[in-house]
């Protein structure tokens, strides 16, 4: 049997910007290590994604949990502040 914490959440996640953005990907991260990933498909402006994550597992420790997109900076925004937020730490 698998033994440890899982974790269930849903994410929703906008185009702010003001012209198409390009596939990317959400990456659940753990300490800073990705423990899951989802592809995303390129958004219009103004358009938003929902996604639910269930049983991923995060084990017994849950540390810095946190959800980032475009964690390799592959697409140029104005703003990148907006590409992670922190669900436990930090």
């Amino acid at each position: 049997s698998r033994k440890g914490t899982y974790a269930n959440f849903n994410i929703t996640i906008y185009n702010q910007g003001l012209v198409d953005s390009p596939n990317a990907t959400a990456a659940v991260m753990k300490n800073n290590n990705e423990i899951y990933k989802i592809s995303i498909n390129g958004l219009k402006p103004g358009s938003g994604w929902f996604f639910a994550i269930s049983n991923v597992r995060i084990g017994a420790d849950t540390g810095n949990l946190s959800v980032m997109i475009d964690q390799k900076n592959e697409v140029n925004e104005i703003d990148e502040k907006n590409n992670i937020v922190h669900l436990i730490g930090q």
